[in-house]
């Protein structure tokens, strides 16, 4: 069974996360800022544990800090398919959905390892707080440079791909 607790009290993440593409230019005491600021959660699932199913309402954006943690689709017919492995500290998945406002995820994230996740709430990620933080604007800088890099890829992969 998954444990969550506050991130401003997981002393761990500061330095697991600085350095990582999301918290690049931040210090260690303007994450634990925002992790105040946003509520984030330090979340512990274990492995076989969904992160988020498919009909769930995207209220957060998923970081991976540690284990393995995979992102798939099910149908009707029983088929699975394996859309994306993250295993790298820092990956961040599922952003999209919160991003664009969709009502369900239209995929799952299961944890193929036990693992261990920051969730940041969705409306820290689409506005900027009333003490109009500084390190707000970095981090949300940080996460449109993070989908600026993986649009270029998938272009890049669909590139490759029309070409056969």
């Amino acid at each position: 069974m998954s444990e969550k607790i506050p991130a401003k009290n997981d002393e761990s993440l500061k330095s697991i996360l600085q350095g990582t593409a999301l918290f690049m230019n931040l210090s260690e005491e303007e994450i634990q800022l925002c992790f105040e600021c946003s509520k984030a959660e330090s979340i512990y699932y274990e492995k076989g544990e969904m992160i988020f199913s498919e009909e769930d309402n995207p209220a957060g954006m998923p970081v991976l800090i540690s284990g393995s943690v995979t992102l798939g689709m099910d149908y009707y017919d029983g088929k699975r398919n394996i859309i994306a492995i993250y295993e790298n500290r820092g990956d961040v998945f599922g952003h999209e959905y919160i991003l664009i406002g969709q009502s369900k995820y239209g995929m799952y994230a299961q944890a193929q390892t036990k693992s261990h996740i920051l969730m940041i709430p969705k409306d820290f990620l689409v506005g900027t707080c009333e003490r109009n933080c500084g390190f707000h604007s970095i981090l949300i800088s940080n996460m449109l440079q993070l989908m600026a890099r993986k649009s270029l890829t998938l272009n890049e992969r669909l590139e490759i791909m029309s070409c056969s």
